[in-house]
């Protein structure tokens, strides 16, 4: 007997599938980075008290951290825990 899952309809639930474009992550990955670039920035000018020095720190770390975290992005799409497919067959979808 297969399970349903009560909170989509059940046509949805068996198209449903994970994916997520690489574009995608890397937009996620930009706009994260702007937020935590400012508290980065706010951080550093106070603990440096020059915004010189705040804006050096924030220039830099704003693109490593682009690219660390779309590369934890891809990394996990590779995960199956958690993930719609997964999931799916858990159910018997």
């Amino acid at each position: 007997m297969k399970k349903s899952m009560p909170y989509l309809p059940q046509t949805f639930a068996r198209k449903w599938v994970l994916a997520e474009h690489s574009l995608r992550s890397l937009v996620k990955a930009v706009s994260w980075r702007l937020v935590g670039s400012l508290d980065t920035f706010v951080l550093s000018w106070l603990i440096t008290g020059h915004a010189i020095v705040a804006v050096t720190i924030t220039s830099v770390e704003f693109f490593t951290k682009i690219a660390l975290y779309w590369l934890h992005e891809r990394v996990w799409l590779h995960i199956p825990w958690g993930n719609a497919t997964n999931i799916r067959k858990e159910l018997g979808l």
